[in-house]
């Protein structure tokens, strides 16, 4: 007797307490995993391609994990290409440390940022929208100014998730669960009321899950965080190189840390208000994250 298995491909696009939810072709089965994959590649990730066994219409057992494109931590998700990096302009406090440390690490990972300032109607002046968004620009990142509230930014975000699997990521209180709502109205996501004490919103969103948008784009929707750590295998020297506005600037030492050492171009460049004081005084202070963390270890 055969004892040949009928393997279909799939994509994880839920995963909570020891189940998953693989979606095959435009069918969810909801599936548990081989004791023998539970310790491979860390276990089953949101967004992983896996081989299931089905056992009729809606069950199933995930038989393999296909090799993968990427992991991102925090959110923990796998194989997306594309991250819509979720601030608030206002209410909580804009986070540009926290902004630069996910555009670090998208850019070690190789996926696309697309940054998002969700609440820009609270903004008191365009001069102040200016001055959180021109440092960006500037240095060649894609920037959308958004109001989910007013509807502003909406649709520019729609057109960009074409073509794409996009996680939704940032802090929390962001407007991340009302911007996909206002995408996806199915999706009636719980909305979170931002604390005002801590300026902070509360986590509303518990696992990361992914939705088909249309036929060509899927988005994945992930909890908020207040902390982020840059990615574990990131040195000094890859952060200088990943700094998109030092790209242009060449220092006379091909090692240089735009830091202590002379003859720099970039620090010459900073002197002359051709790269953003604040972006690189924030470059300075993660280059001094990453040297901590190396004595610490």
């Amino acid at each position: 007797m055969s004892t040949e298995k009928n393997l279909q491909q799939g994509r994880v696009v839920w995963a909570a307490g020891g189940f998953y939810t693989v979606l095959v072709g435009a069918e969810e089965v909801t599936c548990r995993i081989r004791g023998r994959l539970k310790q491979q590649a860390g276990g089953v990730f949101t967004g992983d391609l896996v081989q299931i066994e089905r056992f009729g219409s809606k069950d199933g057992v995930i038989e393999e994990i296909m090799p993968r494109k990427l992991v991102m931590k925090r959110p923990n998700i796998a194989n997306v290409d594309q991250a819509v990096l979720q601030l608030a302009a206002r209410d909580p406090d804009c986070d540009l440390l926290l902004l630069d440390k996910m555009l670090l690490n998208c850019a070690h990972l190789g996926v696309q940022p697309l940054i998002l300032f969700n609440k820009c109607d609270l903004l008191e002046s365009e001069a102040a929208w200016q001055q959180l968004a021109a440092p960006y620009i500037a240095a060649g990142y894609r920037v959308i100014r958004a109001s989910v509230k007013q509807g502003l930014g909406v649709e520019e975000v729609r057109a960009a998730l074409a073509g794409h699997i996009t996680v939704f990521t940032g802090p929390s209180g962001a407007g991340k669960s009302s911007l996909l709502n206002a995408l996806m109205p199915e999706l009636q996501a719980e909305v979170g009321e931002i604390s005002q004490r801590l300026q902070r919103g509360k986590h509303t969103t518990r696992q990361v899950s992914i939705h088909v948008l249309a036929e060509d784009a899927m988005v994945a929707d992930s909890p908020g965080f207040q902390l982020l750590d840059l990615a574990e295998d990131l040195t000094e020297q890859r952060c200088a190189e990943l700094m998109p506005e030092f790209a242009a600037h060449h220092c006379r030492f091909e090692q240089c840390l735009h830091d202590k050492e002379p003859d720099c171009a970039v620090k010459a460049a900073l002197a002359a208000g051709k790269i953003d004081e604040g972006r690189y005084q924030r470059y300075l202070r993660l280059l001094t994250d990453l040297r901590e963390r190396e004595v610490k270890y």
